[in-house]
């Protein structure tokens, strides 16, 4: 990977978080926790599982391992909407640390081999396809707070179950 193509990753992963923090940042108080069904990953747990992925990504070059980081439906409950505002605030700063990281991979870095577990067994990848997967992770997302505030603000904000986001999903 040639050196503008590196900045331009590190550029990419600043345009992605930026769209989360977007999305985060709509969240009203009181719907930290709020969920499109049970079951669901709620804000605050794609907040966090985001979080959580970006710290695994910052270690696999000490590790040479990206362990298996499912997101989990009640991983994190937020109890007051500043702890949210933290978590948000947490994944601000996690913005400049991807980027520096990003930026100052060299062209080797890219391809040092990671053994990252799947669900279907542990796979060597080149650390340079294993950003640009954990990127795509983020933007997928990204895409459910999209969904999930679409549903949400389209009731006016008062959806006060999943069951009934449920309802409006239906076709």
């Amino acid at each position: 990977m040639s050196f503008g193509e590196q900045q331009r990753l590190a550029a990419f992963s600043d345009t992605v978080r930026n769209s989360t923090l977007k999305r985060l940042r709509r969240v009203p108080e009181g719907a930290e926790n709020w969920a499109v069904r049970e079951g669901a990953m709620s804000f605050a747990d794609l907040a966090d599982h985001i979080l959580q992925c970006d710290y695994a990504l910052l270690k696999i070059f000490e590790t040479k391992l990206i362990g298996a980081n499912v997101g989990k439906a009640g991983q994190r409950r937020i109890e007051t909407y500043p702890e949210f505002e933290n978590l948000i605030g947490e994944l601000k700063q996690l913005r400049k640390t991807r980027r520096e990281f990003i930026g100052t991979m060299t062209e080797s870095d890219f391809d040092i081999i990671i053994d990252a577990e799947r669900i279907r067994g542990v796979e060597r990848i080149p650390a340079g396809i294993l950003i640009l997967e954990m990127l795509d992770h983020e933007v997928h997302h990204r895409g459910q707070m999209a969904l999930a505030l679409g549903l949400y603000e389209a009731a006016g904000g008062t959806l006060s179950a999943p069951s009934q986001a449920a309802d409006l999903t239906r076709f």
